[in-house]
């Protein structure tokens, strides 16, 4: 491709978030974006595509059911960037149209492009870099690649490509951290324990970091130093049915707990308390954390508050705005 075509996507992606007044406050909400330039989204149990650019009538955009979300997003970019920069009557995009870019035609590569810089502009790569705390980029770890996916809400692979396509990462590193699974960064967060769900994402609270927007199924792993010998213990306090406490446990500590501890923890015999909760349902949830002597009834010497909200899956979220559509559409008619 072309370095003219390159800067040619990279506005015509630039364009669009300014189009539909973009404020880099979070991730890119696509299906927003489809839904403000009035292209009708439809979900559907596709079995040999993710998704489909349709032109018949006022248009639309087919995504498959049976992805992930972040698959599910990176889909509804790429059938974008066909809306935008192809003509053409019907596009069925397979797994490689929209994931490979090795063999796949043009067209295909450019609404990949196209997508990596709708949901991935500088500015909000940039600012998912401040949240995970990465300075220099060149050194970037696996870990902080991953947080900055997870923040960007997209694939560890797609945001390593736009990481080099921003020239932020150099090729040869990309090529270095895209040896390293996903899974395997979502265990090391975890401890060595994979999420039930392999493409659920994993999430790590402390108390700079205690508000969480997560989809069912994801995990959230506390972990807050204490002191058994002494009595101390944290206790948890988890009253909701969107998220559970799936693993509580005293272990070894990691410094960035002792780093963090209560004055009365820093003598000798400090532990930590490891809580992993994982998300059930859409909805809210709060966990409370009390760092009190089990034999004592004295007020707790410390207390913590985890929040998050869990919010429905994209096919779930987008299925109320169709049957809106179709409604009104019902209305016009009958007019």
């Amino acid at each position: 491709m072309r370095d003219s075509r390159r800067r040619e996507i990279k506005l015509a992606a630039n364009r669009l978030l300014t189009e539909v007044g973009f404020d880099f406050a979070g991730p890119v909400d696509v299906f927003k974006i489809i839904r403000q330039l009035r292209i009708w989204l439809i979900f559907q149990p596709l079995q040999n595509a993710l998704g489909a650019t349709l032109r018949v009538g006022a248009g639309g955009i087919i995504i498959t059911t049976q992805r992930s979300p972040k698959i599910q997003r990176f889909t509804a970019a790429h059938e974008l960037g066909h809306w935008r920069l192809h003509r053409g009557d019907l596009e069925w995009d397979t797994p490689d149209a929209i994931l490979s870019s090795l063999g796949a035609p043009e067209r295909e590569r450019e609404a990949q492009l196209f997508a990596s810089h709708l949901l991935m502009p500088r500015q909000l790569v940039r600012r998912a870099m401040q949240v995970v705390g990465i300075g220099e980029a060149t050194q970037m770890t696996d870990v902080q690649l991953y947080g900055v996916s997870r923040e960007l809400q997209v694939s560890y692979e797609a945001a390593a490509r736009q990481m080099q396509n921003l020239g932020i990462v150099q090729p040869a590193h990309v090529r270095e951290l895209l040896k390293k699974k996903p899974l395997a960064v979502k265990k090391q967060l975890s401890s060595g324990v994979a999420p039930q769900n392999a493409l659920a994402d994993v999430w790590v609270a402390s108390p700079d970091a205690h508000k969480f927007v997560t989809l069912p199924g994801d995990e959230i792993v506390v972990r807050l130093p204490e002191n058994a010998l002494a009595g101390y213990r944290w206790r948890a306090q988890l009253p909701s049915a969107a998220a559970h406490v799936v693993t509580n446990i005293p272990s070894p500590p990691h410094q960035r707990a002792l780093e963090s501890a209560p004055g009365a923890l820093t003598a000798g015999g400090v532990g930590e308390r490891t809580v992993v909760l994982r998300t059930t349902e859409p909805g809210s949830w709060q966990l409370g954390m009390e760092l009190t002597r089990s034999f004592s009834h004295a007020d707790p010497i410390d207390e913590i508050v985890f929040q998050g909200t869990v919010a429905l899956p994209p096919a779930a979220a987008n299925s109320a705005e169709v049957i809106q559509q179709l409604r009104l559409a019902d209305s016009l008619d009958e007019s």
